[in-house]
Parts: structure tokens; sequence; C-alpha cells
């Protein structure tokens, strides 16, 4: 029994050698040269960057014009749950690379939600709104 644990602990090892490796090759590190937490955090770092590019893929398949209605018919959301989402994309623009899209949903997000919200004044969505349809018109020109 001994010898049968002793082999399977042996090939788990050697299976995780070749992980090792293949992840060297994969992420184009040098053969040994980085510790598993310098690994473990570059393949967070592409996890992260991957699930970047599939919100912003996510949020490019719906057209703008549709994306309220989708959020709301497909989603559930509600008006503040629409803000809420604005507001996460706004944080998100300041922070990622792809932030024109992050910033054109976030502005049309905030437009509905003037539109239906109970609130009269709420200072902050204005100046958001506003900051945004500037940076949309250096973007386009207008």
């Amino acid at each position: 029994m001994e010898n049968r644990q002793d082999y399977i602990l042996t090939q788990i090892n050697e299976v995780s050698k070749a992980l090792r490796r293949l992840l060297e090759k994969l992420l184009n590190l040098p053969a040994g040269d980085e510790s598993e937490d310098e690994i473990q955090g570059i393949m967070q770092a592409q996890i992260a960057a991957d699930k970047e590019a599939l919100m912003v893929d996510t949020l490019n398949s719906i057209e703008d014009t549709e994306l309220v209605r989708t959020l709301i018919e497909t989603y559930g959301y509600t008006t503040d749950n629409i803000k809420q989402l604005a507001d996460v994309l706004y944080a998100l623009s300041a922070k990622v690379t792809a932030n024109g899209v992050f910033r054109r949903e976030a502005l049309i997000l905030y437009r509905h939600y003037l539109q239906g919200s109970k609130t009269s004044i709420d200072f902050l969505v204005f100046s958001r709104i506003s900051e945004l349809e500037k940076d949309e018109a250096a973007t386009t020109g207008n």
C-alpha cells in the first residue's frame, strides 16, 4: 500500500513539474526563475485581464439603444440597480484600459437613471454626466 502511495505522490509531483514548464512557456517566463507567488500573481493578473475583456465584449455586444431595455427585461434591473451599475462602470473607467466602453455605457445608464429617478436632484450624477459628455464630445470631435 505504501509503495502505491509513493507512486501516486511521484506522479503528482511529475504532473506539477510539467504544468510549471507549460506555464513558463505560455507566460514567457524564464525557466525556474519565478517563485510560486510570482507565478500566481502573474496568473491572477491574466485572469483579471480576461475578465475585463469578457465584460467589455459583453457590453459591446449590446447595442447602446438596447442596453437599458436588456438590463431591465433580461436581468431584472431596477432604476437603483442601473445607477449602481453606472457607478461601477464609472469607477472602472478610471482603472482599466477599455475605459471608453465603460464611460459610454455609464453615460447611457446615468441618463436613464435621471429620467426614471424619484430623487429630484442628484448632484453627483449631474457632475458625472457633465464630465462624461465632455469626454464623449472630445473623442467624437463634436
